[in-house]
């Protein structure tokens, strides 16, 4: 893993300080940035391997990582989120393992509950799929299983995609019809499920760890209120500057 790769993967890694300061600088974050420049909506391939999965992007997003602004320099943060996002979008819009149900509106791999583990034979094809494992794009493991929350997660940084992803999610495959509690962790349209679903295999439970993002990242869309809190707090300011951290929103 180079030290562009390191500067972005750490992001994912429970913002541990002492991580941060053994990765984090400005020509790393500027060098890495310069290579997310490329492919559609600035985006390519190459930008997964620094963020593999929505996790790795969207935990520091929801404290941290304001609209057009950064805790490192000014928009860096953002818009490696948001060109994550769109990375995630485009994987499945190209589809190369050739899932079912992957789409513009339907996507979002991440680390997650999943219906293995167990290898079928499906359409000619021998498919290996996985219980919980660190899902990722584009270079895997993908064995077809979607997190809709993860999707979710991303609202504030990339609206004109995960908005339409939403809908669809709601009214189109009918995820939330009977879960009073909202998205179930997981889903499958590959995986062969006998309950006569519309959408194949669902995961049984929810998790809070995959609700509380969405509703901190629905609320920082809304209004910025996670965001606002976060950077006024004075110990959080206070030890990120102990920290060494300057520049951006402090």
């Amino acid at each position: 893993m180079s030290k562009e790769e390191v500067s972005i993967e750490f992001l994912g890694d429970s913002l541990m300080l002492g991580e941060l300061l053994a990765v984090v600088g400005g020509q790393r974050m500027n060098t890495a940035d310069k290579r997310l420049q490329h492919g559609n909506h600035g985006v390519g391939y190459d930008l997964c391997s620094l963020g593999r999965n929505m996790g790795d992007q969207g935990v520091p997003g929801l404290a941290f990582v304001e609209r057009d602004q950064s805790l490192f320099m000014p928009s860096t943060d953002h818009q490696v989120s948001r060109r994550a996002t769109y990375v995630q979008q485009q994987y499945a819009i190209d589809n190369p393992l050739k899932f079912k149900g992957y789409g513009r509106c339907c996507w979002g791999i991440t680390a997650s509950d999943g219906p293995g583990p167990d290898t079928r034979r499906l359409d000619g094809i021998e498919r290996q799929f996985f219980d919980y494992v660190a899902r990722g794009v584009p270079y895997g493991p993908d064995d077809g299983t979607l997190s809709p929350w993860a999707v979710v997660a991303f609202l504030p940084f990339a609206p004109d995609i995960v908005l339409p992803a939403i809908e669809y999610f709601i009214h189109e495959l009918e995820l939330k019809a009977a879960n009073p509690y909202g998205f179930k962790a997981t889903f499958n349209a590959t995986y062969p499920d006998y309950s006569n679903t519309r959408f194949g295999w669902i995961a049984p439970w929810h998790y809070g760890l995959n609700q509380g993002p969405i509703m901190l990242m629905v609320e920082n869309y809304r209004s910025g209120l996670l965001w606002h809190l976060m950077q006024n707090c004075p110990y959080i300011v206070s030890g990120l500057r102990r920290a060494v951290f300057t520049g951006g929103w402090l």
